[in-house]
């Protein structure tokens, strides 16, 4: 891996200064195959893009490389993660809805996945003055931590009971 990165700098290094460069590659001399150095797979929507409402398929095998699928941003940050009924009715904070997350979750067990969690970002309806900054997620704290931990703890409870 080193040697590649390393041919990768000298060949920018002699494109910028103008040389000209020359790649040959012999494909019947295979060298060492390079190891898997990543082992996720990163999903931002769970209703649309690739992984989805896909199936196993034995032609095109994730798991041959992919340990984990992440999924950013899962328990809230914009009105189109976060786990309520009513993500714009800030009167009632309990009306829990992850059945979109358990879903996705499950989906990404049948392709041979373990589903790896990012809860790093604050539902909108927990915070004062939501600001969707970078990505359209929320970058605000919870106004009351209580009633955000209340929300981690029935997301805990809804996977502990499956």
């Amino acid at each position: 891996m080193n040697r590649v990165c390393c041919l990768f700098s000298i060949l920018a290094v002699a494109i910028a200064h103008g040389d000209a460069v020359t790649v040959s590659v012999d494909g019947t001399h295979p060298g060492r195959t390079l190891p898997n150095v990543q082992q996720m797979l990163t999903l931002w929507h769970l209703e649309k893009g690739a992984y989805a409402h896909a199936a196993r398929n034995a032609e095109w095998d994730v798991t041959e490389f992919a340990e984990y699928m992440e999924i950013m941003g899962a328990t809230g940050g914009n009105p189109a993660r976060d786990c309520f009924k009513n993500p714009a009715d800030r009167s009632t904070l309990d009306d829990y809805d992850f059945s979109r997350l358990v879903s996705g979750c499950r989906n990404i067990v049948r392709l041979g996945l373990k589903p790896y969690l990012k809860l790093g970002n604050v539902p909108g309806k927990f915070t004062a003055d939501y600001n969707g900054g970078a990505f359209s997620m929320n970058i605000r704290p919870p106004v009351d931590f209580s009633a955000y931990g209340l929300y981690r703890l029935a997301w805990a409870d809804v996977r502990r009971a499956r």
